[in-house]
């Protein structure tokens, strides 16, 4: 009787153990459920303010901040994590030495084998990384969203193209440097900073990532240089795991960041520089 007990004990905490390790391996591609948005989309600015920003320049600054990476764990590092997960019912519920024993070796089998079904090997890791830093490179979000609003605002004439970019001043302007703006008929500066890009995860050892983006936006007055509007854009992407957006030579981040570029382009143009306003005249 006591032997059937232990059996039956045992083949419940194996059923257990089993559907603990499923929890952890299964689970099917992330690529639907998703969309991409700004989270915290502004209003657009009031006529008033708009109007006191008179003739706009935009900033080109070409500055490329680090990407926030977020990596999966390697197989090493999943099996304590693992491991832990799957004894934590067992020594919640069982008094039996024996029991606790058998749990005991059985999460141990369910952490090694389920590190290696869940953990990313490192030279996976490395090469989706390596993959990942290309496009950051090649075309950097800041860069590419400054020379998006303003083939934007010069399609829509919002801005008189050829007049409306402003080079060689530093990210963030001096004084001096926004009064000798004066002469190019500028009345103020609108700067763009995307001041993080990164991955953002859910709780996991391979979980679904985020692509997340803040952007700070500021209309400077050239005369003075008083801050006429300040505001920041939040966006976030879709979610996939760590190599899958990796995939293709990265072309699932690549197309992410072209969303990034028009989104966000499209919001700034709209909130500070549609018709409305003195802008462009």
């Amino acid at each position: 009787m006591i032997l059937r007990q232990l059996c039956s004990r045992r083949s419940f905490l194996s059923a257990t153990l089993l559907v603990v390790l499923l929890s952890f391996c299964s689970g099917c591609r992330t690529h639907e459920g998703n969309f991409s948005r700004i989270i915290n989309e502004p209003a657009p600015v009031p006529g008033k303010v708009r109007a006191s920003f008179g003739r706009v320049g935009i900033l080109l600054t070409g500055d490329n901040p680090d990407f926030g990476f977020k990596r999966p764990a390697t197989p090493s590092e999943a099996v304590v994590p693992i491991m832990d997960k799957t004894f934590a019912p067992i020594d919640r519920s069982a008094n039996d030495a024996s029991i606790l024993a058998f749990g005991l070796i059985v999460s141990g089998v369910v952490g090694v084998v389920g590190s290696y079904v869940v953990g990313v090997p490192e030279s996976e890791i490395k090469d989706a990384e390596s993959a990942l830093r290309k496009p950051l490179i090649e075309a950097p979000l800041e860069t590419q969203i400054q020379n998006r609003v303003v083939q934007i605002a010069a399609r829509r004439k919002i801005l008189q193209p050829g007049s409306v970019t402003v080079k060689n001043i530093s990210r963030r302007p001096t004084g001096e440097e926004l009064r000798a703006l004066s002469v190019l008929g500028l009345d103020s500066l609108l700067v763009i900073r995307v001041f993080q890009q990164r991955f953002e995860e859910l709780h996991g050892l391979n979980p679904p990532m985020t692509f997340a983006v803040t952007v700070d936006v500021e209309v400077l007055r050239v005369s003075d240089g008083v801050r006429l509007h300040r505001g920041e854009l939040e966006y976030r992407g879709r979610k996939l795991k760590f190599t899958e957006w990796a995939e293709h030579r990265a072309k699932p981040f690549r197309s992410e960041m072209e969303r990034v570029t028009r989104t966000t382009a499209a919001v700034i143009v709209d909130q500070l520089l549609a018709p409305g306003g003195t802008t462009g005249k």
